[in-house]
């Protein structure tokens, strides 16, 4: 399962007006066609992709998602097998903790603090410019 970022404006909003914020930011407002959602907005709203990117897993606010993870590793091959060797519910969710645990490790440490502070601060300033 992929992670995107999505926004919602009003319908009236010209994207053509807002496009030097969006490119300065290097997004990309492209409106989505999702019957599920759109039936949950307002008629007046517009449903959109924020980002260029395929999906947005990996993005300073995709990988704050843990549950994401939790299910990617609950329906994997390996926690069928641990299944089929009686492993309790409990022993799998404690190995998947552990799991998202190290890997989070290791995801800390491929960004500084500088970075991450760096990433979170263009997606602030993105939304407070718009």
């Amino acid at each position: 399962m992929s992670f995107y970022i999505t926004a919602t404006l009003p319908k009236k909003t010209s994207l053509e007006n807002l496009s030097s914020i969006i490119n300065k930011y290097k997004m990309d407002f492209t409106e989505i066609q999702n019957k599920k959602i759109k039936s949950q907005l307002r008629s007046e709203e517009l449903y959109l992709r924020a980002t260029r990117d395929y999906c947005d897993c990996d993005s300073i606010l995709g990988s704050l998602n843990p549950q994401q993870e939790y299910q990617k590793l609950y329906n994997s091959k390996k926690v069928k097998t641990l299944k089929k060797k009686k492993w309790s519910e409990e022993r799998i969710t404690s190995w998947i903790e552990d799991k998202i645990k190290n890997k989070n490790i290791e995801k800390k440490t491929k960004l500084t603090p500088l970075e991450i502070e760096t990433k979170l601060n263009r997606w602030t300033k993105f939304i407070q410019e718009l």
